[in-house]
């Protein structure tokens, strides 16, 4: 069993799937895709040589029936796929529960033969499915100091304390590669971090000194590559601060372990790890 709805730009969502004015027929494009492989003959060589890989976009056609009353359920259709508008095509089974972004490119179908069918499009430039929360993981902890029974000294008690671990193990559960965003988050005076990639040895540094309330929002995903500095509710772009030669570390499926390292004001840096877990199918 599945289930598959749809939201609009305006936020409006339409259940396809157990729902009593619509009969889904098909749902075509929810394997895998095209992968892309680009290779060249090189003289004294056997075979070719790989030159370029990569996976093409998404199409999902989708083959719907409406039900009585036909007209009304069919016109309520054209509210959500409004062509060329953005739509998120919302997919569940029993192992995933995933979404993906799309446009729609065409609604066709015939309005005069006996059992009218409607057979939607919709383009998605980035084909991979995502998990509806992206996973965050802290590289701070608390670590809790709250017991009981207690009693109150005259100077206090503290209730927890953070306690940084320089080592982070960062879990991809993707079927592939990803990118990743990294929060910096400054609660004192921190000069010049550096993320380490313990499993490659690969580096991102800044050479910035960060103030108490200052978050930096760094991002490796492909396509949406920046590093955003807010300070004092104002946005800065500080890809000038990048240390030289960075890498923008991509996630392995599996473990993927971070070192970093700050040249003043370790203790008052948290960083925590964003990721969106890809499919390239369901």
């Amino acid at each position: 069993m599945y289930t598959a709805k749809v939201e609009n730009k305006k936020g409006d969502i339409l259940r396809l799937t157990g729902n009593e004015s619509y009969e889904v027929l098909d749902i075509d494009g929810l394997t895998p895709g095209n992968a892309q492989i680009t290779t060249a003959a090189t003289g004294g060589m056997d075979g070719e040589r790989l030159q370029h890989t990569r996976i093409e976009k998404r199409n999902i056609v989708i083959k719907i029936k409406p039900t009585e009353p036909v007209e009304q359920n069919r016109i309520n259709l054209y509210k959500f796929f409004r062509l060329k508008e953005i739509i998120k095509f919302y997919y569940k089974n029993s192992n995933r529960d995933v979404y993906i972004e799309g446009y729609t490119e065409s609604v066709t179908g015939s309005l005069f033969s006996e059992k009218e069918i409607l057979q939607i499009s919709i383009i998605c430039p980035d084909p991979f499915f995502k998990e509806l929360s992206p996973t965050v993981s802290d590289a701070s902890q608390v670590e809790a100091l709250f017991e009981f029974p207690f009693a109150i000294r005259v100077e206090g008690v503290s209730i927890s304390e953070i306690n940084m671990e320089k080592t982070k193990n960062i879990y991809n559960k993707s079927d592939l590669t990803t990118g990743v965003r990294i929060f910096l988050n400054a609660r004192g005076k921190v000069k010049n971090p550096t993320i380490y990639n313990r499993n490659t040895g690969e580096k991102f540094g800044l050479n910035i000194v960060l103030q108490e309330g200052d978050r930096v929002t760094i991002s490796t995903i492909s396509g949406r590559k920046s590093v955003i500095l807010e300070r004092n509710g104002e946005i800065q772009n500080i890809l000038k601060y990048v240390s030289k030669k960075p890498t923008w570390f991509q996630l392995e499926p599996g473990d993927n372990a971070f070192v970093y390292e700050i040249e003043e004001g370790g203790e008052n840096l948290m960083i925590e790890f964003e990721t969106n877990v890809l499919y390239e199918g369901v």
